[in-house]
């Protein structure tokens, strides 16, 4: 019979921690991302998990970032936590080509590992396991909020600030991330962005 260490007694004994966590990792695909924050059973049962497991259950936040969706506030909150937590570890030493990685992924978020990681001057293997490190998701996000900006600037320069037009303020930057598909066709198409409701959910910050 295997020995498992002692378990802090707030803790899901290990063979109950295996079945939650496979558990808990089926629901990213059954619930859209918006209801992420609101789903009280999943976080219920996440808190009892070995912190090693949290971690895991939580990688699949690479989804969001790949995407380029929204990063529920309630998963980014429990995220900073665990990387804050002695007990975490950062095991990407090649910072540069991590960087490298990162920002090719949100220039090309459709990019193979190979791709990335001949952007990067790695092997598509070592993207691989980057891909599973908090660091990684990290570095990759805010590289996503400046390809989404650059983009906009471009657009105003093409066709002017939708909003000034449309009488509302500048979004924030975060905000932009809202309005990145549209920025996308509005370019393609070569016609400004005309739908209000479009502008106006870019007023509100997806990651506050």
């Amino acid at each position: 019979m295997p020995q498992y260490k002692r378990r802090s007694p707030d803790r899901l004994p290990k063979e109950w921690d295996e079945v939650a966590e496979d558990v808990l990792c089926n629901r990213f695909d059954d619930f859209p991302i918006a209801e992420w924050n609101s789903n009280e059973e999943w976080w219920n049962v996440l808190q009892f998990l070995d912190p090693s497991t949290q971690g895991r259950v939580m990688a699949p936040l690479n989804i969001v970032v790949t995407r380029q969706q929204p990063i529920p506030t309630r998963l980014a909150e429990k995220i900073t936590a665990h990387l804050t937590n002695p007990i975490s570890r950062n095991h990407i030493k090649n910072i540069e080509g991590m960087k490298k990685a990162a920002r090719f992924q949100a220039e090309n978020p459709n990019a193979s590992l190979r791709a990335i990681g001949e952007a990067a001057g790695v092997d598509h293997t070592v993207i691989r396991k980057w891909k599973t490190q908090y660091a990684y998701t990290r570095a990759l996000l805010p590289e996503v909020i400046n390809v989404v900006k650059e983009a906009y600037e471009a657009y105003v320069k093409r066709f002017g600030s939708p909003f000034a037009a449309a009488g509302l303020p500048e979004p924030q930057d975060n905000g932009l991330l809202e309005l990145r598909i549209a920025i996308h066709r509005a370019m393609a198409n070569g016609e400004p962005i005309t739908d209000r409701a479009v502008l106006e959910r870019a007023m509100h910050d997806p990651l506050a």
